[in-house]
């Protein structure tokens, strides 16, 4: 297989390290904490909230609507991260806008997309615990080519 070549790209983050965080302070209202627990399992749920906690609690300041990446370093501008969710069922970090209904995956906008940012990578398969990691796509690349990363691979990920 070949490696793609690496590329500087500067961050305020530290690359590879796997960050775990414990939320303690989350709910709605009188709904009981272990159901929106189970909600927050659900990346669908889980993903709008986290990249507003990213941004609390990272160097990073959110790229609001849809936009190509999610966030952008605060030092360093010209610096873009795309924020996934790593669930139950692993982790698709293709672009958002090739996947669904009707829509179309294109390998050349894919690796090009990919190799220009750092992924923000935020596990909640065992929410209230999180863990965050922050990876080069080029990284990414040579270790998932094909975008997804398996559940299987949480351990090889994380740890």
């Amino acid at each position: 297989m070949n490696k793609i070549a690496l590329h500087t790209i500067k961050t305020s983050v530290k690359l590879n390290k796997t960050y775990v965080h414990t939320i303690k302070n989350f709910g709605f209202d009188n709904i009981p904490k272990h159901i929106i627990s189970e909600l927050y399992k659900d990346g669908r749920y889980f993903s709008h909230v986290s990249e507003q906690w990213i941004e609390e609690n990272y160097p990073l300041r959110t790229i609001y609507g849809c936009q190509k990446f999610d966030f952008q370093d605060i030092k360093y501008p010209e610096t873009f991260y795309e924020a996934k969710t790593f669930t139950k069922y692993g982790c698709n970090f293709r672009s958002s806008f090739m996947k669904g209904t009707g829509r179309v995956f294109n390998d050349n906008l894919f690796q090009i997309h990919t190799k220009n940012a750092i992924f923000c990578i935020i596990s909640n398969v065992n929410f209230p615990e999180i863990r965050v990691k922050f990876i080069s796509g080029v990284d990414l690349l040579n270790l998932y080519p094909s975008g997804i990363i398996s559940y299987t691979h949480f351990y090889n990920f994380f740890y």
